[in-house]
């Protein structure tokens, strides 16, 4: 079993070099759309590339259109994007698909949340070298950034990826609970997801969540809020469970379901001892 486990996660969460192909999530911004830049001060061009003109700069947050996508490339930070042409109060310029921000979601008061890509680092583990992504969740208000957060990413920029904010789901002295779900659509692919809390202008990630399987075996791993286990108001209960499905019946077969406490202090999560 614990063989079948190490395949399962050799498979599902390192991110191979071979794996890769030649087109990524940030080939697909759409012309007539709006997106906003999560860097601050972005070089708008006047031709699509790091030595033209810079026409104007624009703060994080703010919102371009694009018109059309160009057929030159940049690689930054292990991040290859393409350039666009966009439109931008008024004046059409190119900027860089890598600064535009994949998702964002606007609370109630006016700040903004905003993701994407930051970098990628490549990793050696005896003869598998694999690309390790950072996803960047920055807190903007009025094109400012209030905080900004890295994250390790799972899987690669092929890798499905959505973005969902809650509520507190009965935790106290919290606003907001936001996931990135990371999913690669098949057995034995990359499933995972990335926990981060929200209070005030302070965001804390959790550790990450592994899931998957590559039948028979399977890994699950979760968090029960106070919404569904009715216990402790600031109670967060993890747990984690494997084995495999029976060929028969397709019941799952534990082999190990393992439960920790943790408390929620308004700050960080403490471990609660057994």
């Amino acid at each position: 079993m614990m063989r079948l486990l190490s395949l399962l996660f050799i498979l599902g969460l390192l991110s191979p070099l071979a794996a890769q192909n030649n087109t990524s999530i940030y080939d697909h911004f759409l012309p007539g759309q709006s997106y906003l830049l999560m860097a601050d001060k972005v070089n708008l061009r006047q031709q699509p590339s790091l030595q033209a003109k810079v026409l104007q700069r624009a703060p994080i947050g703010s919102a371009v259109e694009i018109i059309s996508k160009s057929d030159k490339q940049l690689r930054l930070k292990g991040i290859t994007a393409p350039w666009y042409l966009v439109l931008y109060k008024g004046q059409k310029a190119f900027v860089w698909g890598g600064l535009l921000a994949l998702g964002q979601e606007s609370l109630q008061d006016g700040r903004q949340l905003l993701y994407g890509y930051e970098r990628m680092e490549v990793r050696k583990e005896g003869q598998i070298e694999s690309r390790q992504f950072w996803l960047g969740l920055r807190l903007v208000q009025n094109n400012k950034e209030l905080q900004h957060l890295s994250i390790k990413a799972m899987g690669n920029l092929q890798t499905s990826l959505s973005f969902r904010l809650d509520d507190h789901r009965g935790l106290e002295q919290l606003e907001h609970i936001i996931e990135f779900s990371f999913s690669d659509g098949y057995c034995g692919g990359t499933n995972g997801m990335q926990t981060v809390f929200l209070q005030k202008q302070r965001l804390y990630a959790l550790p990450p969540l592994y899931s998957g399987s590559d039948l028979p075996v399977f890994q699950h791993q979760y968090f029960v809020y106070p919404k569904e286990h009715q216990k402790s108001a600031n109670l967060l209960i993890f747990k984690n469970e494997s084995g495999e499905y029976d060929d028969a019946t397709g019941q799952p077969q534990y082999d190990q379901q393992s439960s920790t406490d943790f408390l929620w202090n308004g700050r960080v999560l403490l471990p609660l001892k057994p």
